[in-house]
This record gives structure tokens, sequence and C-alpha cells, in this order.
């Protein structure tokens, strides 16, 4: 063998190895980066929103409350939700004798609602429950009559859960609060 064929021979090992460390650290680099950028996008992601309206009744005892959800799926695999709850509660208004005093949207949810009900997929709310491919929505308004009482607040709460994903919207606000 001569010294031009060795030096072919160990250039063609050094080559190799070389080829080997390349494809090693490239994996790395595809690992970590798909670690750091594509995974976290692939979690599931809902986006939710609601709404709290009053409008005047036709009897001038009472109002009508509405409460609108909006659920989005804003990630890039499907969500499915299963089961939702939507709570409203009616509390007497906060003791008002101290300069400042936090309301506290939790300490309402310890009381028993005044309304309350379960919701199941296959039953109908709207589209709030069931498949949502990426990049689709669903919205309801849920609708009560109220007996006006400026001295009472409500608090509505819907929570929607799935296998991977919890949907939670609260909002209140003294009932019948109209302009």
């Amino acid at each position: 063998m001569t010294n031009l064929e060795r030096t072919k021979d160990i250039t063609e090992i050094i080559k190799g190895i070389a080829e080997i460390i390349a494809l090693i650290v490239a994996g790395f680099w595809a690992f970590s980066n798909f670690e750091k950028t594509e995974k976290p996008s692939l979690e599931t992601r809902a986006y939710s929103e609601s709404l709290m309206q009053w409008f005047q009744s036709t009897d001038r005892k009472h109002c009508v409350g509405s409460f609108g959800i909006k659920i989005k799926n804003i990630g890039k695999k499907a969500i499915d939700l299963d089961r939702a709850l939507l709570r409203v509660w009616i509390i007497d208004q906060p003791d008002f004798t101290k300069e400042i005093t936090y309301i506290d949207p939790e300490q309402f949810e310890i009381k028993k609602a005044v309304y309350e009900k379960s919701f199941v997929f296959n039953e109908d709310i709207s589209g709030l429950l069931g498949h949502f491919p990426p990049d689709t929505e669903g919205q309801t308004d849920f609708t009560f009559n109220f007996e006006k009482n400026s001295q009472k607040i409500a608090l509505f709460s819907f929570v929607a859960d799935g296998a991977e994903v919890h949907v939670r919207q609260r909002r209140w606000s003294y009932v019948c609060d109209l302009p």
C-alpha cells in the first residue's frame, strides 16, 4: 500500500467520522429547536371572551340580563369540549362603610347559585361544546329575566372542559345596571 492510498484511506475515515458528528449535531439542533419553538405551538390553546349586557323589559319591575360567551381554538391542533356548567349568583352589595372594599368573585361562588345548569356534548348550546378544529369558534348568549334591584350584584360564571382544555369566563355587575 502506498502512502497515497494510506492517506486516501485515512481521509475517508476522517470524512466518515465528520459526517457522523455532523448528523449527531444536526439531530440535536433539530430536536432542541422543535422543543423550543414547534412543540409549544402544538399545545391546546383556546381563547374565550364574555360580555354582559342589560336591557329594558316591557315590565318595569324587571330587566333582561344577557351573558354572551365566545370560544375559539387558536391552536394548531383540534380541541374537544364535552361538558360545561353555567351558574348565576345574586348577592347583596358589599358593606361600603370602609374607604375601599375588595369585591371578590371567588367569595360569591361559595354561596349557592340561584341558577345552575350543566351541559354535556350533544345538547344544544349553540356550538360551545364539541369538536373545534384549528381557527374555529362558537358563541352564544344566555339570557335571563331579573327583578330590578340596585342593591344586588349578579355574577355569571361559565366553565367548559375537555380532555386537554379548560375554559372559564366570569362577569359581574349590579343587577339591571341600565343607563
